[in-house]
C-alpha cells in the first residue's frame, strides 16, 4: 500500500534522505510526507522508551531476571498477558526470564512486570514517565494513562498502546540512544538521558540483531542496531476508501556502524489487511547496503 523512509545523520540531528509513496490503484503517489503521518501503538518504540527512563532513573539492568508466572502479571489472576512467555518457558525449563531475553524478543511481559512495579506504583513517578515521554519524542504522546493507580493503563503505554508518535519522532529518539543520550533539534540539543543509558540500550539493540527479531539485518557489512515494530495507522482513509479498515505500520527503526554510528534508519511500510513483519527490515538492509556504495 505504501510507505515511507527517514535517514538521520547522528552527530547533528540533520535529515539526510527521506521518502514516501502511496500505491493506488493505477499509479504511485510519492507526494505525501507519510513519515509525520501518526501511527499508534509502536511496540517496540515504547519498549526501548520505557527501558530508558527504567535505567536512568531506577538503575534496572537487562541482566535482571524476574519470575516468568506463566506469561501471568498477576499470578492469582487468570488472565494470560503474554502467550510468548508460556512458549519460552516450554522451550527452556526456566520459571525466571531475564529482561534482555524479553527486550531480544520484543515480549511485553517483562516491560510491563518492570513498569508495575517501579512506576505504575507510585502516582507521581507516572507524571514523570509522561513527562519524559514528552522530553523523548518532542510533543505530548496521547497516553491513556489518567491516574496514578491505574497499573493497566501504564502497561498499555510500555507496550505500545497510547503511544502515538510520527516515523520522524521515532527516528530522532534512536537517534538520541546513537549520540550518547543528546536528542537534537532544528535550533538546539539537549540530553534525555546519561551516557551509561545509552551505552547498555545500544548494546541490546545491536543483540536484537544479533539475536533477535531483526536477525534479518545480521548480514550486512555494517553493523547495525536497532528494533522493530508493529503499530496502526491512526488515519487509515489515507490509504483505505473505506475508514474501518486496518492499516498497519510495520516499522524497523536502527543506526550504523554499531560501534561508531553515523546514520539513523526509519522505514515504515503501511499494509492491510495483515501486517508486515519482514519487509521493513529487508527494506532497511537494502538502504544500508546502497549507502555502503556512496548513494546517501
Amino acid at each position: 500500500m505504501g510507505g515511507c523512509i527517514t535517514v538521520m545523520e547522528v552527530d547533528c540531528g540533520y535529515v539526510r534522505a527521506e521518502a514516501s509513496f502511496l500505491r493506488t490503484e493505477n499509479e504511485m503517489v510519492d507526494t505525501l510526507d507519510l513519515t509525520r503521518t501518526i501511527t499508534s501503538p509502536l511496540s517496540g518504540l515504547a519498549q526501548s522508551a520505557a527501558y530508558m527512563y527504567m535505567i536512568d532513573e531506577y538503575g534496572v539492568s537487562f541482566t535482571e531476571r524476574i519470575p516468568t508466572q506463566h506469561g501471568r502479571l498477576d499470578p492469582n489472576n487468570a488472565n494470560l498477558f503474554d502467550v510468548h512467555v508460556i512458549d519460552y518457558e516450554c522451550e527452556t525449563g526456566e520459571n525466571t526470564i531475564s529482561l534482555a531475553s524479553g527486550f531480544r524478543q520484543s515480549f511485553k511481559y517483562p516491560v510491563s512486570f518492570m513498569a508495575d512495579s517501579l512506576i505504575a506504583s507510585d502516582e507521581q513517578r507516572v507524571v514523570d514517565f509522561k513527562d519524559r515521554l514528552v522530553l523523548y519524542f518532542d510533543a505530548y504522546p496521547a497516553l491513556s494513562i489518567s491516574k496514578g493507580s491505574d497499573t493497566t493503563a501504564v502497561r498499555n503505554v510500555v507496550t505500545g498502546i497510547g503511544l502515538k508518535t510520527t516515523l520522524f519522532q521515532a527516528v530522532n529518539f534512536y537517534n538520541s540512544i546513537a549520540s550518547r543520550g543528546v536528542k537534537h533539534g532544528r535550533d538546539y540539543c539537549e540530553r534525555i538521558c546519561s551516557e551509561e543509558t545509552s551505552r547498555r540500550l545500544s548494546e541490546m539493540l545491536r543483540e536484537v540483531v544479533t539475536d533477535g527479531t531483526c536477525i534479518h539485518l545480521k548480514r550486512c557489512e555494517e553493523k547495525v542496531a536497532g528494533k522493530s515494530g508493529v503499530g496502526l495507522l491512526s488515519t487509515p482513509s489515507i490509504f483505505a476508501s473505506d475508514s474501518e479498515d486496518t492499516v498497519y505500520a510495520s516499522t524497523f527503526i536502527g543506526f550504523y556502524p554499531y560501534e561508531s554510528p553515523k546514520y539513523t534508519l526509519g522505514v515504515t511500510v503501511f499494509t492491510s489487511p495483515n501486517p508486515d513483519y519482514v519487509l521493513p527490515k529487508l527494506v532497511a538492509r537494502r538502504v544500508i547496503e546502497r549507502n555502503e556504495h556512496g548513494y546517501l
